[in-house]
């Protein structure tokens, strides 16, 4: 490639990003993503396969190309924009300017691509996978999931997935992975994202400064709320846990917790009593 152009490099690269976190790419993905024509766009990807042979099948128009058995990445590509842009379609571009900002601390670790792109694939392809899963209540075991979906929480990153092995469709967060390895077989029916009842249940959450704030006109402003006025959001069951952490709400019956720490209020707590992920919403195990 000591001839390729750095347009060209470019372009490559984004072809082998969508190879190995999606599993697959169209042209009309090309077209969008580099404002190019059609015709350029084909062009481009006759190159890139000529000159990383065996990196993808044709299956067709509609479904394009995808990654073949013997993919392996030929650039260097981050974990999170590959979980990003699976997530949201977002891609974020990092200029070399003047800033003025600070990193925030994180405990996070760093997400290795070999084992986050199998889940990612496997969602976007429809099929299973096999992990390794560390967890809090059963430790390390292998089990055959399929996944639906994404989502980022609490600086975190999660998916969702069926658990064939429990027969429950569960919240898996993705540093706990220690190993996943696709499968070839196409998901049942039964186990896909419209199945999943907490996943596309909608709930309301209404909140409200917290009663014991001395200046509650200070988080009226952060809400945009007129005084004495109430908060809704709309969300999936499965994030009301995480979003009431992210968002620090107090969760207890009789709103037991310090209001600096947790400046807002669940007022309808009640209507959210059975919703699985509210067990790790603040104060909410309190009695």
């Amino acid at each position: 490639m000591d001839n390729t152009d750095t347009q060209t490099i470019e372009r490559f690269s984004f072809l082998d990003f969508l190879l190995l976190f999606k599993g697959q790419f169209t042209r009309s993905e090309l077209v969008v993503r580099f404002g190019i024509g059609e015709a350029t766009a084909s062009r481009t990807i006759k190159s890139y396969l000529k000159t990383h042979s065996s990196q993808a099948n044709y299956l067709g128009p509609r479904l394009g190309y995808v990654t073949s058995d013997t993919f392996a990445p030929k650039f260097k590509h981050l974990t999170e924009d590959g979980l990003s842009y699976v997530a949201t379609g977002e891609l974020v571009n990092k200029f070399n300017i003047s800033s003025f900002g600070i990193s925030i601390h994180s405990i996070n670790k760093n997400l290795s691509s070999d084992v986050i792109a199998p889940v990612t694939r496997a969602i976007v392809r429809h099929s299973y996978v096999n992990i390794d899963y560390a967890s809090t209540t059963s430790g390390v075991s292998s089990r055959v999931i399929a996944p639906h979906s994404l989502f980022r929480a609490c600086g975190a990153w999660y998916f969702r997935a069926y658990d064939l092995q429990t027969s429950f469709f569960r919240t898996f967060k993705f540093s706990r992975l220690k190993q996943a390895v696709n499968l070839g077989d196409v998901e049942k029916g039964a186990h896909n994202k419209t199945k999943d009842d907490a996943w596309n249940q909608q709930r309301i959450v209404k909140l409200k400064p917290h009663p014991k704030l001395e200046h509650s006109s200070a988080i009226e402003l952060d809400l945009e709320l007129e005084s004495n006025k109430m908060k809704e959001l709309m969300m999936s069951e499965v994030t009301v846990g995480f979003a009431m952490s992210e968002l620090r709400v107090d969760c207890s019956k009789k709103h037991k917790l310090n209001p600096k720490e947790f400046p807002l209020v669940l007022i309808n707590r009640d209507e959210l009593e059975l919703v699985e992920s509210m067990i790790i919403a603040p104060g909410f195990s309190e009695k």
